[in-house]
């Protein structure tokens, strides 16, 4: 889209935020005390949980049908002008139109079983 309205809105920013948790759990042993064909074995169980989740928050991006519903406006309280010097300034309305906070989220989780002889 190239330039922007710095006088209306400001700068776009993001703020991510991320939350993560980690839980391990395991045993071991030898299977030396069920007898002599044993006394050479080892075994371990072992358990891991794992969960990730993150947002996004985008400040300031530009809605396409915002800005094209606001561009064809014929309302000057709710119209939006790209054409402002840059003292002038668009109305609330018309800037909370083409202005938007966009809310990106997701979450992944991985339970692994480990058993081994």
């Amino acid at each position: 889209m190239g330039s922007r309205g710095t006088n209306d809105t400001g700068p776009r920013h993001d703020k991510f935020t991320y939350w993560d948790s980690l839980f391990d759990v395991g045993l071991r042993g030898e299977m030396g005390e069920f007898g002599d064909y044993f006394k050479t074995w080892n075994w371990e169980l072992g358990f891991r949980y794992s969960r990730n989740e993150g947002q996004d928050l985008s400040v300031g991006e530009v809605s396409q049908p915002g800005l094209r519903d606001a561009l064809l406006d014929t309302n000057p309280a709710t119209a939006f002008d790209p054409f402002l010097n840059f003292t002038a300034h668009n109305t609330r309305a018309a800037r909370a139109r083409v202005y938007v906070t966009l809310h990106n989220s997701g979450e992944y989780e991985l339970p692994i079983r480990l058993c081994h002889h």
